[in-house]
């Protein structure tokens, strides 16, 4: 088991940047947070998704491979051309090595997104 540090490196300028610079070191280790819970794992994919229009009140779903992905595992997930914070986007392995990511529409008017990168992060305990 190897040991959290327990500072954050100074030259990081962004959660993106910190999790960039940890995710190699994560992925070869096992480590414990709170001494409760073994963090195995962060596994990483993406895709370029085009959601389209997306009508007022409607779900937009995608699938995106993810593998060693498993049930209950941690999910998130972000999509480079989601501008509008009244959307919402959320993600779960939807099967074993499979991520399921949908787009929500709440704003009260249909909104047309472009085609972007969709990123999917997968904490495994």
């Amino acid at each position: 088991m190897t040991a959290v540090p327990e500072f954050l490196p100074l030259a990081v300028t962004s959660i993106q940047a910190l999790v960039a610079s940890l995710v190699p070191w994560m992925r070869a280790a096992t480590f414990q947070i709170n001494r409760t819970s073994n963090l195995t794992g962060i596994l990483t994919a993406t895709a370029t998704w085009n959601p389209g229009s997306v009508a007022d009140g409607d779900v937009v779903t995608v699938t995106i491979a993810v593998a060693n992905s498993a049930l209950g595992d941690i999910c998130s997930a972000s999509l480079t051309t989601l501008t509008t914070a009244t959307l919402t986007i959320h993600a779960h392995v939807q099967a074993a090595g499979t991520v399921q990511v949908q787009l929500e529409n709440n704003t009260g008017s249909p909104v047309n997104l472009a085609s972007g990168t969709l990123r999917v992060m997968v904490v495994q305990f």
